[in-house]
């Protein structure tokens, strides 16, 4: 290098498998984006989703999880618990639908 200017070139670090097992040259690398996390309902499995999914598959107990909060309230570290949810069948055409379970959504009008 000459004249102290800073063109150092980063470069990787290949494992024997092929894998980056360190990078070289660089002062900072940004983290890779990380996809929002659940935890499952039935079997508290950390689920990870893509962004804007609405529902879930929990791939242990195969339970389906509602993305319904995807903050920390808490601020405990620990990650949103997926929504319970129902599987509807309408009488009329027989289609299967998907939704949150929630005892407030039961209203019957007599």
């Amino acid at each position: 290098m000459t004249g102290g200017g800073s063109d150092i070139e980063t470069f990787f670090v290949l494992g024997p498998n092929g894998q980056v097992s360190s990078i070289a040259g660089a002062d900072f690398i940004e983290p890779p984006p990380a996809n929002p996390r659940i935890t499952c309902h039935h079997c508290r499995t950390l689920l990870e989703y893509p962004e804007g999914s609405s529902y879930v598959q929990c791939f242990v107990c195969s339970a389906m999880n509602a993305v319904v909060n995807t903050t920390d309230d808490n601020g405990d570290g620990n990650y949103p618990v997926g929504g319970r949810t129902i599987n509807m069948l309408c009488a009329v055409c027989g289609t299967s639908n998907l939704g949150i379970f929630c005892f407030a959504a039961f209203i019957l009008n007599f």
